[in-house]
């Protein structure tokens, strides 16, 4: 019994049957998760949407900043907003000292941020910050102050037009806005890992969404939206992985987030394999959270009128109940699924077939043999799909061409930890903690990388030009 093909049907044993409920549920479940992902990955090979130029920059917009213990790296935050091309006087921020113990707040103060305190030791996560912080605003300022609201961390550097780009794609009408994550540190293989892992997002999901016109998915920072979303409650989303929890709700109502390729910030990823681990194992468990809290609305919202909330919705009923559809698939646990089905039906086909006795040594052999080859296709394919990506976004990455090269054959040992961690989540409690940022640079000695490769592309390009003129 090799393939369906080989099967017969007027005699079917206890194995073959077994066979066949596992062949038509792994079809099954390719055609409802993966066929769509497939025809998204391809068209994320598709440049960045552009968006026309905005020459009106009255939008007044305030931008929030949950930190804690963050006075390392925080003024260079603010120092990169101070230096925008967007005009200053239209832009607020605002600092929530989270639980801090050091001097966020005074440095915050001195680079000319609106700073609140938070002492609360029991509700604690970044969603709480924010809702705290909003508040504070609605109390002293009013939340329809201003236009639309930014959300970074605090180790979070921009590119001086990052505001100017989001405001132009702000004025076609679009109502929640993410700007293209970068790197901020490529240390070692675990933060060019996040970087890699990132691109891949980047390319095969919010970029695809954003041209096919269905919603994308955030990412906690470098994200922008309309006031008009949180003018009546404020920031209600709490669970550890709450950009994924505003993400569904916000395409619930709505609004569709766009992705904007043009502008970019940095961000500084973990370089330890302890603080990858509980943050990667935090985000396990949020989305298995968001999955039980949000999907029985996803899936009933598949099969209602595209909700009238958001007035200026430009999606088609096809494109709203696709963009339902694509984040239920997102926040779906496919890996845990596949795990389970998959190591269910080998032991069981294994307990049928040596009932009589143990496995022979032959058979044992097979087996490793067999297991040695999913591992190899399983790294190869990671690989392969990784490769546009990098080839795509080859001079965006902040590193030298040796570690773009190494780390680009060490990413599969990064992304291998997912299926594990997600295990994991389903038998703890994974509670937000705070990572500590010690990359304080600003958003020069970045600029400065920039100029430094171009100037050694161009010495390159003339020294092949030479060669080829000599060789004529």
């Amino acid at each position: 019994m090799n393939t369906i093909f080989n099967l017969d049907l007027t005699n079917l044993s206890t194995i073959d049957i077994i066979f066949l409920v596992h062949f038509f549920f792994t079809i099954g479940f390719n055609a409802f998760f993966v066929f769509h992902r497939t025809i998204l990955m391809l068209i994320g090979l598709k440049p960045y949407k552009k968006f026309p130029i905005s020459d009106l920059k009255n939008n007044k917009y305030a931008i929030l900043i949950a930190a804690r213990n963050e006075e390392k790296v925080l003024p260079h935050l603010i120092d990169s907003i101070n230096k925008q091309d967007y005009p200053l006087e239209n832009i607020t921020i605002f600092v929530v000292a989270d639980n801090c113990f050091d001097n966020t707040k005074k440095v915050a103060k001195k680079v000319g941020a609106i700073v609140y305190e938070r002492s609360d030791k029991t509700k604690i996560s970044k969603g709480y910050a924010l809702k705290y912080l909003t508040d504070c605003i609605e109390r002293d300022y009013g939340l329809k102050t201003f236009d639309a609201f930014f959300i970074f961390d605090a180790d979070n550097l921009l590119a001086k037009d990052f505001i100017s780009r989001m405001h132009d794609a702000f004025m076609t009408g679009e109502k929640i806005l993410a700007g293209f994550i970068n790197i901020k540190n490529a240390t070692n293989f675990i933060s060019m890992g996040y970087t890699y892992h990132q691109y891949k997002k980047i390319r095969t999901l919010h970029n695809p969404r954003t041209l096919i016109g269905s919603g994308t998915t955030l990412t906690g920072t470098g994200i922008m939206f309309a006031s008009e979303i949180i003018k009546e409650k404020g920031w209600e989303w709490l669970l550890i992985t709450e950009d994924i929890e505003f993400s569904v709700d916000s395409l619930l109502r709505g609004y569709n987030a766009t992705f904007v390729g043009e502008a970019e910030f940095y961000d500084e990823q973990p370089t330890t394999y302890k603080v990858m681990l509980r943050q990667r194992l935090r985000w396990a468990k949020g989305f298995l959270l968001v999955f039980k809290r949000r999907s029985w609305k996803l899936f009933k919202g598949f099969f209602r009128k595209k909700t009238t909330e958001n007035k200026s919705n430009k999606q088609s009923k096809c494109q709203y109940r696709y963009s339902l559809y694509d984040i239920f698939t997102y926040i779906f646990p496919i890996n845990l699924v596949v795990f389970i089905v998959t190591v269910a039906y080998s032991i069981t086909v294994a307990v049928l077939q040596y009932q009589g006795g143990l496995p022979s040594l032959e058979a044992f052999l097979d087996g490793l043999i067999a297991a040695g080859k999913s591992i190899a296709m399983w790294y190869l394919s990671t690989l392969l799909l990784l490769l546009p990506v990098l080839i795509l976004e080859w001079k965006r990455i902040p590193a030298k061409i040796s570690k773009k090269i190494i780390h680009f054959f060490t990413f599969p040992f990064f992304e291998v930890f997912s299926l594990p961690l997600t295990i994991v989540a389903l038998f703890t409690k994974a509670e937000w903690k705070p990572i500590e940022h010690n990359v304080a640079k600003d958003i020069e000695s970045i600029e400065e990388f920039y100029q430094k490769e171009k100037v050694r592309r161009e010495k390159r390009r003339i020294r092949r030009a030479k060669r080829h003129k000599k060789t004529n």
